[in-house]
């Protein structure tokens, strides 16, 4: 029976540093998932950044954003050339939706595209845009009952960076994100991958109970802020009443985050199946030590007992 003990304390030994060790490779490996995911992300976001920046570099654009007393013929006759411009000199990727030109005051100069989105989501993207130069990237829902992510940028003055003189906004489906990019990586139950802006609000998500175009959870948020700008890493948190591994990427770029969530729970079932199976071992060596112990009883106690009589 003694000889059992360091056994039973080797078992639980080795179930704590099997699972620590499984954790750190399943760590190391969920981060370079994620960086695929990240050049996959740029590859097709790399698309829309080339559309957004030929719209807002486009010479017909300009000058009519810039002429604000255009007549009417003229107006028509600008957005005839831009239209011209758009179908001749540039790629037009098949998920973007709209393309929308505002100018300063916030009135639409051009409008290519058959599904708009609410105006306070208009007013709160270029809001945005006024108070950073660079890129945005917002959620928004749309008309149709569409979810779309929208990326703006600012249109400035030919020969003047200092000057804007306007704004794009192309609208692309979420989708394109959500089942191209991120549901193929086959995710374990429970888990999920988020792409989010660095202030927390959730873009796409392989999970669709997560609300798109909302902050994510603080404590997540509040994790990743203090260990950027390092571009990846794990750790642990409390959510939905369950200890969960998280691990981020962060693309420099972009500015933007790609998290991968997964539940303690999953990464420990196959190290509890084998606690199972060490436990099964330890109590057959028990019971076979009981009864080797038993054996060996009557043989030592027989002639001693014959002995006394």
């Amino acid at each position: 029976m003694i000889s059992i003990i360091p056994l039973v304390g080797i078992s639980g030994y080795s179930f704590h540093i099997f699972s620590a060790a499984l954790q750190e490779k399943l760590s190391a490996s969920i981060s370079q998932t994620l960086s695929m995911i990240n050049l996959n992300m740029v590859s097709e976001i790399e698309k829309y950044q080339y559309l957004c920046g030929s719209i807002c570099i486009s010479e017909e654009i300009k000058k009519g954003l810039l002429k604000k007393d255009m007549t009417d013929m003229e107006k028509n006759q600008a957005i005839l050339e831009i239209q011209s411009m758009i179908r001749n000199k540039i790629i037009y990727p098949a998920q973007a939706k709209n393309i929308t030109v505002y100018d300063t005051d916030g009135n639409i100069f051009y409008d290519l595209g058959y599904d708009g989105f609410y105006q306070e989501d208009v007013d709160r993207i270029l809001s945005q845009l006024e108070k950073q130069d660079q890129d945005v990237w917002a959620y928004a829902h749309t008309y149709r009952d569409r979810n779309i992510l929208v990326l703006g940028r600012r249109i400035y003055e030919q020969y003047s960076k200092s000057r804007v003189i306007g704004y794009t906004l192309i609208s692309i489906e979420e989708k394109i994100f959500s089942k191209t990019v991120l549901e193929p990586v086959g995710l374990s139950d429970s888990s999920n991958i988020m792409y989010m802006n660095l202030d927390g609000t959730v873009l796409s998500s392989w999970n669709r109970s997560i609300a798109l175009g909302e902050k994510t959870d603080d404590e997540l948020l509040k994790k990743i802020q203090e260990r950027l700008p390092k571009k990846t890493d794990s750790f642990s948190i409390h959510e939905n009443g369950e200890e969960q591994l998280v691990t981020y990427i962060f693309n420099k770029n972009l500015n933007q985050l790609f998290v991968y969530t997964m539940p303690y729970h999953y990464i420990n079932s196959e190290v509890y199946a084998m606690l199972k199976q060490i436990l099964v071992v330890v109590m057959f060596l028990v019971l076979l030590c009981i009864v080797i112990v038993a054996m060996v009883y009557q043989g030592i106690m027989s002639p001693i007992k014959r002995m006394l009589e």
